[in-house]
């Protein structure tokens, strides 16, 4: 993740320095002393961006304020103060990776972490961190609130998960009573949450019968499982917007729609790579990367470039990464797409359940 990164002070840039030293699982790209300030924060919510100030809560409060829309969109916002001793996540904790980043960055630079957000405070089940970590889109996301706060008030919650998406009843909090789909519709049970397989119905995108099938069930949240993952690359200094670009129309043509795009993969030599970092930011679909051994180990038939192998150690980036990023029951949708030196691959991830735990 790129972190945007400002510090008023000396002092603050010297802390800046360390924690970018500290923290290399992210990427720390700093505001520079010539520019305004409030742009700078525009631009970065612009992006949905991570910010991180070094210096007084107030004054970040203030100068973030005229741009705070939605815990779904806002620019995830941590502060610190200037001698590093607390890292305190302000914004989008859970949806934008704020408290993530903040424990990231404490437990490196050995600061206190003070976290806020009710679920973590009380430690119960956080279902919008479930939502992201299992690459669920929230169809109807007023939902959130309503299972929160059955959950805080030490109530279960009723959950359906549809037949097709994998999952081990184990791991399941004792906070969750799983019912089975037919015995939602039949009983007329008022569900907290349902988690669907590939398109629901209010996406549109399913058939009618099917449609009325969905319908049958009353929840008070939709989660949607998202099947889709990216391979992608690019050379060196492509610019963000470009990238961009290049990516919505090659799945516009694949007729993939993005928001059901899980997560995204490529090789570690670009954790520094901007364009690929902001496009991760502005579309909030995480990114992995994996070294060439990783990739040269995954199992397929890929086309291969010598020009790409000399670059990286690994003769095909996307199409590798794609498929390593779905795991072994993964299939490739869509295969290289080649255009002004960014490539992109698609493939399908298994229907499965694997993260409980906040």
């Amino acid at each position: 993740m790129i972190i945007r990164t400002c510090a008023w002070t000396t002092e603050g840039l010297k802390l800046a320095d360390r924690i970018a030293e500290s923290v290399t699982k992210h990427t720390f790209d700093y505001k520079s002393v010539d520019e305004d300030v409030d742009l700078w924060i525009k631009t970065g919510f612009g992006l949905n961006a991570p910010i991180l100030f070094i210096g007084a809560m107030g004054i970040a409060v203030r100068k973030i304020a005229p741009f705070v829309y939605s815990k779904f969109s806002d620019s995830p916002v941590i502060v610190i103060d200037e001698k590093g001793q607390f890292v305190i996540p302000v914004l989008s904790g859970h949806v934008g990776g704020a408290n993530e980043m903040a424990k990231d960055i404490a437990a490196a630079i050995k600061a206190q972490l003070v976290i806020t957000t009710a679920t973590d405070v009380q430690d119960v089940f956080a279902v919008d961190v479930f939502a992201k970590k299992n690459g669920l889109r929230i169809v109807n996301k007023d939902g959130i609130k309503k299972v929160s706060a059955k959950l805080l008030n030490r109530k279960k919650i009723r959950l359906v998960i549809d037949s097709d998406i994998e999952y081990n009843r184990e791991d399941v909090p004792d906070s969750i009573d799983i019912i089975d789909y037919e015995e939602a519709v039949e009983s007329g049970l008022e569900i907290d949450v349902y988690i669907m397989h590939n398109s629901s119905a209010m996406s549109g995108l399913l058939a009618d019968a099917d449609k009325t099938i969905a319908r049958k069930i009353k929840s008070s949240l939709f989660l949607e499982y998202k099947p889709y993952v990216l391979g992608i690359g690019c050379k060196r200094d492509t610019e963000f917007e470009k990238l961009d670009v290049f990516v919505k129309e090659q799945l516009e043509r694949g007729d993939i729609d993005i928001k059901f795009v899980a997560g995204m993969g490529t090789i570690d030599i670009k954790k520094s790579e901007k364009g690929i970092l902001y496009f991760e930011t502005k579309n909030r679909i995480p990114l992995t990367f994996f070294s060439a051994q990783e990739l040269q180990e995954v199992e397929g038939e890929f086309s291969n470039s010598d020009f790409v192998k000399e670059i990286t150690g690994v003769s095909n980036v996307c199409e590798r990464a794609a498929m390593k990023l779905s795991g072994e029951d993964g299939e490739l949708l869509l295969h290289k797409i080649a255009q002004d030196g960014m490539t992109l691959a698609v493939s399908i991830r298994k229907a499965r359940i694997s993260v409980w735990k906040n």
